[in-house]
């Protein structure tokens, strides 16, 4: 009946734009693995017994929020990186009804308010704490320096032709392809891919972007957290208009970011030094104390 109800509503909201039965099998699907998760969390906390999950993931463990709080397990979830409206596993209507909210954690710490403006993510409980691995300061700039691309393995068949045109473009200035975690089995290819540039270097995955940043000036993307590292340390940021750049549309109207929609106006940015402002800030210190405080108050409270 359920199911039902919800194609029901699907139909009058969108139309038959879809073959119904089809997507009954993969919701079928879908609650089935749900329900097998969450008969395995379950089994793994009767076990275990925790007093407390703290986890960061990236929206995906509805199962795991389901088990624990059936087992009066409460969640603590630390936030993962980037999220905002354009992200569907954080961002939900406002005026809907959650219920229990079974399927959030209890608490949910983000790197800082402006990342609970950002969308509407339904925990029990949603606080600011911080992170000091992105809690960047501003260090300022006196000339053009180093530019950085941030890839993806979604991103890199195109990013890699946005950075070799650069390259051309600009043979004074040195490069840096910094490589996503993802990336990490492809290394030693994208290295090749650019071995005839002498201004380029391949930037491990393990490597964070945040201790790149210092001799970087310019940072290049279609849309990353390290869109918002960047600016808060004072660098300039071009975003390229492509894919799901759209999820950094906020910032499209900061001094500091540029949209550049081909390699001449891409040119012209990175040829520009940081706009000398006080720059945004998007990540706070860990305000340690309050963590503490916080796990005790969620340890001691009646389940």
């Amino acid at each position: 009946p359920a199911l039902d109800s919800l194609l029901e509503a699907l139909r009058a909201e969108f139309g038959s734009m879809w073959d119904e039965s089809e997507l009954r099998v993969l919701i079928a699907k879908l609650l089935s693995d749900f329900l097998m998760d969450k008969a395995a969390y379950g089994a793994l906390i009767a076990r275990v017994r925790p007093r407390l999950i703290l986890i960061t993931q990236n929206g995906l463990e509805k199962a795991l929020f389901a088990a624990a709080r059936a087992a009066a397990v409460p969640v603590f979830e630390a936030q993962h990186g980037l999220i905002g409206f354009s992200h569907l596993a954080y961002s939900y209507p406002r005026e809907a009804e959650y219920g229990d909210r079974s399927t959030f954690p209890a608490v949910f710490s983000a790197f800082s308010s402006y990342w609970l403006k950002a969308c509407h993510y339904p925990a029990s409980r949603c606080v600011a704490l911080g992170n000091d691995r992105f809690a960047v300061r501003a260090t300022p700039v006196d000339h053009v320096g180093e530019i950085m691309f941030i890839s993806g393995d979604i991103y890199h068949a195109i990013l890699v032709e946005w950075a070799k045109g650069l390259a051309r473009a600009a043979p004074e200035r040195r490069l840096i392809y910094k490589l996503h975690p993802n990336q990490q089995t492809a290394h030693a290819a994208i290295r090749q891919e650019f071995a005839e540039f002498a201004n380029i270097e391949v930037a491990d995955g393990s490597v964070s972007a945040r201790s790149l940043l210092h001799s970087v000036t310019h940072v290049v993307l279609i849309q990353s957290t390290v869109a918002l590292e960047a600016l808060q340390m004072g660098r300039s940021l071009c975003v390229l208009p492509l894919l799901h750049y759209r999820t950094h549309e906020d910032l499209f109207g900061l001094s500091a970011v540029t949209v550049t929609p081909d390699m001449a106006s891409l040119l012209d940015a990175v040829r520009r030094l940081p706009p000398a402002v006080a720059p945004p800030s998007f990540f706070d210190p860990l305000d340690a104390d309050e963590a503490r405080r916080l796990f005790r108050e969620i340890q001691e409270s009646p389940r």
